[in-house]
């Protein structure tokens, strides 16, 4: 209740930015007269680390605890049914959380780039979302849809689709088995996750937007036959990405796909046909880049300028023991004249 002029009126809602940027708050109890938390209510609280929420409770809007870097535990409400858009993204220090009974909507990347979560649970009698086999993630039971996963997710092997941005920012996630029901690897899917490999299954049709971008530890790719799409930004800013194979005979890169992954040495496509790239596919692969082609396509290619300005040098798959072993030949020619005049400066030496 609040007092105001002599009258008492009862909270039902915390307000829009009511509390933003408050740096000193650090605890917080919300009465039970409380039935909503409005858009970022408590958004950039860094220094909040307890919540004791409404037992009324039945919203909280999008980005309402966004930024929340210090908030360890989250206890939900039993009544709470809407978790809206990145209503707890970035709370870098939440480690577990546990979905209620009445949750029937969680919207994208609510709970993104919470990188300390290790333990993910929901209430087994929820009627639209499961963690099956305690599987550390939680999921659309109606469609097999993945939707939030961390470090320490396995994921099930009816699961169909990982959605959008269901392991974004998991720094601790440096490998994880996708299993061969897997179609469809949504938009931000793994992007800024830790990922060193990826085991992509030859069940996947499609990689969406920015899925693996920014995976700053990821070393090589490979791009089952069955991938038909590679959309948009899907593995840019890959820094460390040195190797590419693509498998597929028809498999469309989209824009910027691999742009900015400034390592990237060998790109290999083993497509009979000459595979689309989409604007700037391969932009700022600054390292020296090779693309292997089939040899009867690699004329095709080498006339194409789209494809030739993005890499320095383009040959055909299985002459690269050629391309090598001229290195070689050149790199025994050098070091024997470099011996041979170490060993003539010698002789003169003796002589005199």
């Amino acid at each position: 209740m609040i007092s105001y002029r002599g009258k008492q009126f009862k909270v039902t809602t915390i307000g829009e930015d009511a509390f933003r940027l408050c740096d000193n708050l650090s605890s917080v109890v919300i009465p039970n007269s409380v039935v909503q938390i409005e858009r970022g209510a408590f958004c950039d609280c860094e220094n909040l680390k307890n919540v004791r929420f409404s037992s009324n409770l039945t919203r909280i809007k999008k980005e309402a605890f966004n930024g929340c870097k210090n908030l360890v535990e989250v206890n939900l409400p039993e009544k709470l049914s809407s978790i809206d858009v990145s209503a707890f993204a970035y709370c870098e220090s939440l480690k577990s959380l546990v979905i209620p009974l009445n949750v029937l909507s969680i919207g994208v990347g609510a709970f993104k780039e919470c990188s300390g979560l290790r333990s993910i649970t929901v209430d087994k009698a929820n009627k639209v979302y499961d963690s099956r086999n305690d599987c550390n993630a939680v999921i659309i039971s109606s469609n097999n849809t993945l939707i939030i996963g961390c470090a320490n997710t396995i994921i099930p092997k009816d699961i169909m689709v990982i959605g959008d941005l269901a392991f974004c920012g998991c720094k601790d996630l440096t490998n994880i088995s996708i299993p061969n029901s897997v179609t469809n690897i949504s938009e931000g899917a793994f992007t800024w996750s830790g990922l060193t490999s990826v085991d992509i299954p030859n069940s996947v049709t499609r990689i969406g937007k920015y899925a693996f971008q920014s995976c700053e530890q990821l070393l090589s790719v490979t791009i089952p036959e069955s991938v038909t799409v590679i959309d948009e930004v899907a593995f840019s800013s890959c820094d460390t990405l040195q190797s590419l194979t693509f498998l597929g005979k028809d498999t469309y890169i989209g824009k910027w796909a691999f742009a900015d992954c400034s390592q990237l040495r060998d790109v290999y496509i083993h497509s009979p046909y000459k595979l689309y790239f989409g604007e700037d596919a391969f932009e700022n692969c600054y390292y020296h880049s090779v693309l292997h082609v089939q040899k009867d396509i690699l004329d095709d290619y080498k006339n194409d300028n789209n494809r030739k300005n993005s890499f320095d040098d383009i040959i055909a798959i299985g002459s690269e023991n050629d391309y090598n072993f001229t290195f070689l030949i050149l790199g025994a020619l050098i070091l024997l004249l470099f011996v041979f005049i170490i060993y003539k400066n010698k002789i003169i030496r003796t002589r005199k």
